[in-house]
């Protein structure tokens, strides 16, 4: 099986990218096929809406959207990968999904998905030096 996985944290070493690493080794190990792509480090433009993309061609934004529909198109499965932040998902993730619409005829029920989510139990007394210096 082909799998895409797309991480929204921009934390390099934070505690979804570390479950996204361990379902990789794991998807990885078991014979899939796994690709990965680290959203917050793309130059992905949000969805303009214009409809010239007609929900099944090119998008007219020349960007790194590109290479999320070269591995997403072929991929049996998506994994999405994100930190809860205020409540949803990262925005440069968001960003990715949204122009899914573009590829939205060729992917709509043909794929298998999945979320992984982390969230902070944020205790302001015992983490505030910890984590507003990451």
């Amino acid at each position: 099986m082909k799998i895409l996985v797309l991480c929204g944290s921009a934390r390099k070493h934070g505690n979804s990218n570390t479950l996204a690493d361990s379902f990789i080794r794991g998807a990885d190990g078991s014979g899939h096929e796994v690709s990965r792509l680290d959203c917050s480090r793309l130059d992905v433009h949000q969805c303009l809406g214009c409809w010239k993309c007609g929900m099944n061609g090119p998008c007219v934004q020349k960007d790194d959207f590109e290479k999320v529909r070269e591995l997403i198109l072929p991929a049996d499965a998506v994994v999405f990968v994100s930190p809860m932040y205020y409540f949803a998902i990262a925005a440069k993730l968001k960003i990715v999904i949204e122009r899914f619409f573009a590829i939205n005829t060729p992917i709509t029920g043909h794929k298998k998905a999945c979320l992984i989510m982390t969230r902070l139990v944020y205790d302001y007394k015992l983490n505030h030096d910890k984590w507003m210096h990451c």
